[in-house]
């Protein structure tokens, strides 16, 4: 269990590492993270295993990741996109904006 919480946050570390390289050449630090946990995932050298991403903790944390994500969206920035179907769908609801 510990070897597996190690190797998390080995590939959390190499992810931000990768983000930061990534943002240096103007891309999206994101794109750091998404090709970083391709290339560490189970499918390629399998750093982090099914094992890992199958823990009922996992799944829970990232559930909390998912949902404060989902917080911090800024949806008011999407209404200049009136004519989009985004704006039809979340923002007509909430016209908070």
């Amino acid at each position: 269990m510990n070897l597996l919480i190690l190797r998390l946050l080995m590939g959390v570390l190499i992810a931000f590492f990768a983000g930061k390289l990534v943002s240096k050449i103007k891309l999206p630090a994101i794109l750091g993270w998404l090709l970083t946990g391709m290339i560490l995932g189970p499918h390629a050298f399998g750093l982090i295993s099914d094992k890992l991403l199958d823990a009922s903790w996992y799944q829970i944390i990232l559930n909390i990741f998912e949902s404060v994500m989902g917080l911090m969206m800024d949806l008011c920035q999407y209404s200049r996109h009136k004519n989009s179907n985004f704006y039809a769908v979340f923002l007509k609801a909430s016209s908070s904006c």
